[in-house]
């Protein structure tokens, strides 16, 4: 398919009226070609998958690794990575959250399931004393208002 798409574009380019396709112009236009539309070669890295769960091994992050430091290790570890990289990463990652590889926590990163002990699909239990606590601080800490009879609101504070 890509030789016929190939054959017409040169058909295209030496069908002009006025200006025959010289050889050289021929030559450049092969070569432009070959530049801009690949003859379906296998990539020269591994799957997406693998090179994504690597790259939040190698980059060790205690909150997770975000989307932007995961794709310039890619950059860094593999040299030919495709033009549309970005959308292909995003995409990649939300397969992997969908299908339970890797979440993306509160913080917007990414961690395998397993580290992050917090998170309902692991089914750890969050310690509800320490919630606890801070109910009872922030109790004391705000003013109790009331409304007098003119409806202006006012704390209970006894003048000292």
């Amino acid at each position: 398919a890509m030789e016929g798409f190939r054959d017409f574009f040169l058909q295209l380019a030496a069908s002009h009226i006025n200006a025959p396709l010289a050889p050289i112009a021929r030559d450049f236009l092969l070569d432009r070609f070959d530049q801009f539309v690949s003859r379906r070669k296998p990539p020269d890295h591994p799957p997406y998958s693998a090179m994504i769960e690597s790259a939040i091994v190698a980059l060790n992050e205690t909150r997770g690794s975000s989307e932007s430091s995961i794709s310039q290790h890619l950059e860094k570890s593999y040299a030919f990575l495709p033009v549309a990289h970005a959308e292909l990463l995003k995409n990649h990652l939300e397969e992997l959250c969908e299908s339970g590889d890797i979440i993306l926590n509160r913080w917007k990163r990414y961690k395998f399931v397993g580290e992050d002990r917090n998170h309902p699909a692991i089914g750890a239990k969050v310690s509800r004393k320490k919630f606890q606590g801070m109910k009872k601080n922030k109790q004391h800490r705000f003013k109790k208002l009331s409304v007098r009879k003119d409806g202006v609101k006012c704390t209970n504070r006894k003048k000292s």
